[in-house]
């Protein structure tokens, strides 16, 4: 979903990107609890954004009866599981709406029928973010298959996994982790996190960016790459001094990144941090968890490339955190 984008007066180069629609909740009802720090960052988050919320429970199509006589037997969902459903959601929010600073919350809700996962990509397209409860993540050849996966691979707006014993504070300035690849295909990563956290007075945004080009990578590279280049007496390149040129540049990159929201930040007293970290993206960013303390983290989304390849941030490290993590895709 890309953001509106409106013109702030006096300002033709400065832009506030508006998400708009309601804060999607789909809801298990399992009766677990594990949905609880999802509905309770829902809740802030609408009053933070002053959005409506939107739950859904989506029903299977077909139910499975008891087993009779060793055998199982399907049959259509019925109506009075339709209104039990509807029942427990008004029963599950109504004790978080009543709530200090939760009663001015709109809320409404609506109960599916068919595949859960495409009903919510569905909804999500509407949505301006939808908090989905994680469990761990889990490993192996079906974690493609999973619910949250399915979700997250064809999602088209911001994607919020709050992790069941997730450790949210519920802020007033929130702490962000932005990581941040520098490509064209995150930079709706970007005006998320720059727009999220204006909406704040003094948020501290920290933004990450993890090269793989590392000293020894750049100089095994450029040494098997110039062999047979040079004769025995002449210069070669000097590679601390290229590689120091290749970080400064990043540097400057990762400040270009932010240059059409400086007004929006400055207005909002943003803390604006940057880290330039090297080696693999998910090593490092499981390292500068600790160190930044991040409330949220920021993710972009690159479909395929969230499974396979050097320097990408793989879906099991995102979800590893014990925060609330926002996934926002490129469409």
């Amino acid at each position: 979903m890309n953001p509106q984008v409106l013109m702030t007066a006096g300002e033709p180069m400065s832009y506030l990107y508006s998400y708009p629609g309601s804060i999607l909740l789909p809801l298990a009802l399992d009766q677990s609890r594990k949905e609880e720090k999802a509905i309770e960052f829902a809740f802030w988050l609408a009053n933070t954004l002053d959005r409506p919320i939107h739950a859904i429970n989506v029903i299977s199509s077909m139910q499975f009866l008891p087993e009779t006589m060793g055998m199982q037997i399907a049959a259509p969902a019925f109506t009075w599981e339709i209104e039990d459903a509807e029942n427990k959601m008004q029963e599950t929010l109504v004790a978080y709406s009543t709530r200090q600073n939760n009663h001015k919350t709109k809320v409404t809700t609506r109960v599916h029928i068919g595949d859960t996962a495409k009903w919510i990509i569905a909804e999500s397209s509407a949505s301006a973010v939808t908090v989905l409860s994680s469990h761990p993540p889990k490993y192996g050849f079906f974690k493609k298959f999973t619910l949250i996966n399915r979700i997250l691979a064809d999602c088209q707006g911001p994607i919020a996994v709050v992790p069941h014993d997730s450790h949210f504070e519920f802020p007033t300035a929130p702490r962000l982790m932005l990581a941040d690849d520098l490509e064209a295909h995150s930079i709706d990563a970007v005006n998320f996190a720059a727009w999220f956290a204006s909406r704040f007075s003094h948020a501290e945004l920290t933004h990450l960016h993890v090269t793989g080009v590392t000293p020894d990578v750049l100089k095994t590279g450029m040494s098997l790459a110039l062999s047979g280049s040079y004769s025995l007496n002449e210069a070669k390149p000097d590679f601390e001094v290229i590689h120091a040129k290749m970080l400064e540049d990043l540097q400057k990159k990762m400040i270009h990144r932010f240059e059409d929201w400086s007004g929006e930040m400055e207005r909002a007293k943003i803390i604006y941090n940057k880290i330039l970290a090297q080696g693999h993206a998910s090593e490092q960013i499981e390292k500068l968890r600790t160190k930044v303390n991040a409330q949220i983290e920021i993710y972009g989304q690159h479909r395929s490339s969230h499974y396979t390849g050097f320097g990408r941030v793989l879906f099991d490290s995102m979800l590893s955190a014990k925060v609330p993590v926002v996934i926002v895709p490129n469409i």
